[in-house]
């Protein structure tokens, strides 16, 4: 699988996180950090998202629009456009690391790599390396806020490193997803790429 795929999949499995801890500040994050990322090769991505009509003139009419709804439909384009490229109907291609965007490429040729487990495990700790210096970097959050964050990270590094099911891995980290819907933005994208990382 491309690494592009990799991504688009990854993507969607955050959609599904998101969705299930249905927290309003993660969602709308994660939409609008999809269609940055993917608007030049799905040229339609943002086509059927709602808006926010906020009453101006004072005529009595806003509309709020239903953010659950717009990441819904990212994730089913997402999911076409993966099926597309499977089924070569788009050309494969090689994603571009743009501005903003977390990548975590291993640095191999295309050779066939029999470590693929130490691949993996290099791309987690890299992953649990970056999301706590991200945290510890936060200016944003107290001391305690900080330590908090940690020890959840520290926690979900434990479970990686089991050689447990994905489904048993998925139910310990169920009190984390839950923990996390009630934290802010930054924290919750920090954590939510971890937890993708190790459910893969």
């Amino acid at each position: 699988m491309s690494e592009f795929k990799k991504i688009i999949k990854d993507y969607i499995h955050q959609c599904d996180i998101a969705l299930e801890i249905n927290n309003e500040n993660l969602i709308d994050s994660l939409v609008d950090k999809i269609i940055a990322i993917f608007e030049v090769d799905i040229p339609d991505i943002k086509k059927g998202q709602e808006c926010n009509i906020i009453d101006l003139n004072g005529d009595g009419y806003s509309y709020i629009a239903d953010k659950r709804k717009n990441l819904i439909l990212l994730k089913n384009k997402l999911e076409a456009y993966s099926a597309k490229l499977n089924d070569g109907i788009i050309n494969n291609r090689t994603m571009e690391n743009k501005e903003g965007v977390n990548l975590v490429v291993n640095n191999t040729n295309n050779n066939i790599n029999n470590n693929t487990n130490n691949n993996t495990n290099n791309n987690l700790e890299i992953l649990f390396k970056k999301a706590k210096e991200e945290v510890e970097n936060n200016e944003s959050l107290s001391e305690e806020e900080i330590n908090e964050v940690l020890e959840k990270i520290k926690e979900i590094e434990k479970i990686s490193e089991s050689d447990e099911a994905k489904n048993k891995k998925w139910f310990k980290l169920r009190p984390t997803m839950e923990w996390l819907g009630t934290k802010g933005v930054s924290v919750a994208t920090a954590v939510l790429g971890l937890i993708t990382a190790v459910l893969k």
